[in-house]
């Protein structure tokens, strides 16, 4: 398993929680893992509640099989502003969905939104990763 780094980073009275690997693993271009998937959970206030935090945890929990999966990894998780974000890079979107959904049967409905895109140069892992590990050195 890889080792993650977490980051509590302020900037203009905004408070956020960033988890990242400490270096992107060699193994991830070897894949190839060329799909991003953004899962956002929209949320009251700056960080979760108790009680959200929990739903939360749930949440990645139950898609742990496919967030540390063989053809998807779990690259990145943020929480700011009112929002948390799993940032997964997959070989296959749509293999990624219905292992996701088949996950996800007979849990309530999760307050979640999907966003794709086709990045294999990573571009948005990097514009977080690059610049929190930079800080940790």
């Amino acid at each position: 398993m890889n080792k993650w780094n977490i980051f509590e980073v302020s900037s203009g009275g905004k408070a956020g929680v960033f988890r990242v690997p400490e270096a992107k693993p060699e193994e991830w271009d070897t894949l190839p893992l060329s799909e991003e998937i953004s899962i956002s959970w929209n949320y009251e206030g700056t960080m979760p509640d108790k009680s959200t935090q929990a739903e939360m945890d749930r949440f990645e929990e139950a898609l742990s099989e496919v967030l540390f999966g063989e053809s998807s990894k779990l690259a990145l998780v943020m929480t700011v502003g009112g929002l948390r974000e799993w940032c997964v890079y997959a070989k296959d979107y749509g293999v990624f969905m219905q292992q996701l959904n088949a996950l996800l049967d007979g849990h309530p409905r999760y307050p979640i939104s999907i966003v794709h895109s086709h990045d294999p140069e990573w571009r948005y892992w990097h514009s977080f990763a690059d610049r929190l590990n930079q800080q940790s050195s």
